[in-house]
């Protein structure tokens, strides 16, 4: 769990499209400090941590990425430009299937599709 380390869910809410969560990067974690010292960025399998993270309160049980497919990360999240990044998340069927889309700045940086299983 990197929630707490990395960042903070600062708020969550359902739409007609899915959830919406947004996350407020802490630019003095560990993992900034090394991914890296002088322009740090989030790391990608951070990004998709995090949406294991908020899928995990919305289902209110332990999930674990099962499998991850068609993840493309479009442009990078460095925590000194965008301090707030926004998930949306659309749950797809009952065998654990998310799609996820993630914004900062109000522009498309990541998008993915994920399954998800209990721990």
């Amino acid at each position: 769990m990197i929630k707490g380390n990395l960042y903070k869910l600062a708020s969550l809410s359902f739409s007609d499209a899915g959830y919406v969560a947004d996350v407020d990067l802490l630019p003095g974690s560990e993992i900034f400090k090394a991914h890296f010292p002088c322009k740090p960025i989030t790391p990608g399998v951070c990004l998709v941590q995090i949406a294991v993270e908020i899928a995990s309160v919305i289902e209110k049980r332990n999930l674990t990425l099962a499998e991850a497919k068609d993840i493309k990360f479009l442009s990078v999240i460095s925590p000194l430009e965008h301090k707030s990044v926004r998930y949306e998340l659309s749950k797809m069927d009952d065998e654990g299937k998310w799609v996820v889309c993630i914004y900062a700045g109000g522009q498309l940086c990541s998008k993915m599709s994920v399954r998800l299983c209990n721990v």
